[in-house]
């Protein structure tokens, strides 16, 4: 594959890209709820397909991110530090 330079320093992908974590059903929420409380992100990650997917070079395979050192906000209930483990 021929390489060209990028004519801009940064790409910012934006989006919801339906990434999961592998094998998850093995996780409860409950689980999942207590890695992210006692700071195991890293333990989450380990298992998140996209960054799976980028280690394979299968997707954003000439992309590199720093990897989340923050616990997922997605999933609070509104207006509160809560999470919804539905």
């Amino acid at each position: 594959m021929t390489e060209f330079p990028l004519p801009f320093s940064y790409v910012i992908w934006l989006g919801d890209l339906n990434f999961r974590l592998e094998n998850a059903e093995s996780l409860t929420a409950e689980d999942i709820q207590s890695l992210v409380n006692s700071g195991q992100l890293s333990a989450l990650l380990d298992k998140d397909q996209l960054c799976q997917a980028m280690t394979l070079g299968t997707a954003f395979g000439e992309m590199t991110e720093q990897r989340p050192d923050f616990p997922p906000t997605y999933k609070f209930h509104l207006d509160v530090q809560e999470y919804d483990l539905k």
